[in-house]
């Protein structure tokens, strides 16, 4: 009996210690508010050492402040009942900072519903880790430890701080905007103001993304999970992994429900290595801005370990297609990368991106623009339409998915 049990906890030991890398393995405090937590669920906001009037109110199952908006409910309504009343359990227990809880079922089932928790409870990234303990006799389970990055006081003045930033860029958000504008909008807003980050210990929170400006994956889906929320836009998080080669990482993406159908969105893959951001600030990547299976399966993996994700089938909403700047054939080269710098120069972008249809078009339309004169001919087009000259270059940094970038100087 001794050793099945020794068995079992070495067997639930490994698992957990999986489970802590799929959550971390993608992944100054400054001029946010300060706060404190009173014995009561009360908690009094301070502002530059002066109590202010405004009281934030303690989320039911949690002592700190859960601001309204920050959750994505999705995979917990596909659980059986055993495994929803064990959700609101742990909801409890992480939300109060309890140091431990126990093992009731099948590890693989505890570990989902810790993963869902994580990333349908946007502000649970406080948990830095979780271990399976002793066996408890009397309980005739195995007791799990949990430790905590943050106290209540700091999740609650990282929440508020949020909220603040939050409502900055939903003013941003007008009523002449449609929906695919407004999706547009909160994914260049993150990606334009936020740093990808491997050291900061905010990079896994909204706080990270919106306040600090450093995030992973992490911070990016739930960043842009709370303002799709905001927004009132059907989203979830996607928990998976991506490949290169033979390397295969833990990842977080969205999807949202636009037009009646499920599109993949990738902030951190549409974030510009250093070398562009630092060059141009405002550059932003659409490889995986609205996209469908297809396009996100050549290095994606969902994980089914959650759930199973919506099927994404359609194409019309993919940003190259919705905007027009895909180049089908050669005869539409210079009409197609004109319009998108027109596009570019019209919204006061140092940037513009079209995609070639294959790669063999791809090859063909970067030696094109690359001959003498070639520059001069598209130039001609988009100052007639602007009423200026402008000067570009050229980049195929995205060559991998027959992408040319330009960048207005």
């Amino acid at each position: 009996m001794i050793n099945k049990k020794n068995k079992q906890f070495n067997l639930i030991t490994a698992f957990f210690s999986a489970f802590v890398i799929l959550l971390s393995g993608c992944s100054t405090d400054a001029d946010a508010e300060q706060s404190a937590t009173e014995t009561s669920p009360s908690i009094r906001v301070i502002s530059d050492g002066t109590l202010s009037e405004d009281v934030k109110q303690a989320a039911e199952y949690a002592t700190f402040y859960i601001p309204e908006k920050m959750v994505t409910p999705y995979g917990s309504a596909f659980l059986m009942d055993n495994e929803k009343d064990l959700y609101e359990s742990l909801k409890n227990v992480i939300g109060n900072f309890e140091p431990e809880s126990f093992l009731e079922i099948d590890a693989n089932t505890y570990s989902k519903i810790l993963d869902l928790l994580r990333i349908e409870e946007l502000s649970y990234s406080h948990v830095s880790s979780q271990k399976v303990g002793d066996y408890v006799m009397t309980e005739g389970k195995f007791k799990v430890n949990f430790e905590y990055n943050f106290t209540p006081e700091e999740m609650t003045r990282m929440n508020i701080a949020a909220e603040k930033r939050a409502a900055e860029i939903m003013n941003g958000v007008t009523d002449d905007m449609n929906e695919y504008e407004t999706i547009k909008y909160l994914h260049d807003t993150i990606l334009q103001n936020c740093v990808s980050d491997t050291t900061d210990p905010y990079t896994a929170t909204i706080y990270g993304a919106l306040v600090n400006g450093a995030a992973l994956c992490e911070g990016y889906s739930k960043a842009f999970s709370y303002l799709c929320n905001l927004a009132g836009i059907e989203n979830i998080i996607i928990v998976g992994s991506t490949v290169d080669g033979e390397t295969y990482t833990p990842h977080m993406w969205n999807m949202v429900k636009y037009g009646g159908n499920w599109y993949h969105i990738d902030l951190t893959w549409d974030k510009p290595d250093e070398t562009l951001a630092s060059k141009y600030p405002d550059f932003v990547s659409y490889q995986y801005f609205l996209v469908n299976d297809t396009v996100i399966q050549n290095d994606h993996i969902p994980s089914s370990h959650l759930f199973n994700p919506p099927e994404a089938n359609a194409s019309y909403e993919n940003y190259f297609t919705k905007e027009g700047f895909t180049i089908e054939n050669e005869s539409e080269t210079d009409n197609v990368i004109a319009a998108a710098l027109i596009d570019a120069a019209q919204n006061s972008r140092s940037f513009a991106s079209v995609k070639c249809a294959s790669n063999d078009l791809f090859i063909r339309t970067t030696a094109d623009i690359a001959a003498a004169g070639r520059f001069d001919e598209i130039a001609d087009i988009v100052r007639e339409t602007v009423g200026k000259e402008i000067s570009f270059s050229y980049s195929t940094y995205y060559s991998s998915y027959r992408i040319i970038s330009f960048f207005i100087y």
